[in-house]
């Protein structure tokens, strides 16, 4: 849950789960390390069925900017 109105927008991450593997998390947690900030970010697991699970990332994992993360993140691992 991240509270409306408070500090800067959260940053959502659609990510295609059945396309996700060990190789692909360990590059999106180095992304959110070079990009420290202060937005949450909110990763949400597409599944091949169109449901999603949304997981908010802890403080730690807060980012500055998105389109550094989104460009660097291989769009394979990207729903759309």
């Amino acid at each position: 849950f991240i509270p409306q109105g408070r500090g800067a927008p959260a940053l959502r991450l659609r990510l295609a789960r059945e396309r996700l593997d060990e190789s692909a998390l360990e590059t999106l947690l180095a992304l959110v390390k070079k990009n420290p900030g202060n937005r949450p970010l909110i990763l949400e697991f597409v599944l091949p069925n169109g449901r999603s699970l949304e997981m908010p990332a802890g403080e730690e994992f807060s980012v500055a900017d998105e389109r550094a993360i989104s460009a660097l993140m291989e769009p394979a691992y990207l729903a759309s």
